[in-house]
């Protein structure tokens, strides 16, 4: 929808043709697919230190989101 709009309007809020830019395209989509990994990776570490690590370390169950918060925030 936004690509639909922002072609008809007289003033874009941005320029599709840089889209036409080989180097532009390529270093938009590499930093899409980073931070989908960076994303992905956060999800999966929050989950293995509530449910694996921090509980082998000592911690309460009920103090693991804090310390897994904690910790991801480094």
């Amino acid at each position: 929808m936004f690509t639909l709009i922002e072609s008809r309007i007289a003033e874009p809020m941005f320029q599709l043709s840089l889209f036409r830019i080989r180097a532009f395209t390529a270093g938009s989509i590499a930093g899409f697919l980073v931070a989908v990994a960076r994303g992905g990776m956060q999800f999966m570490l929050i989950i293995w230190l509530q449910g694996i690590w921090l509980p082998l370390h000592g911690y309460d169950y009920s103090d693991t989101p804090l310390w897994a918060g904690i910790s991801c925030s480094r």
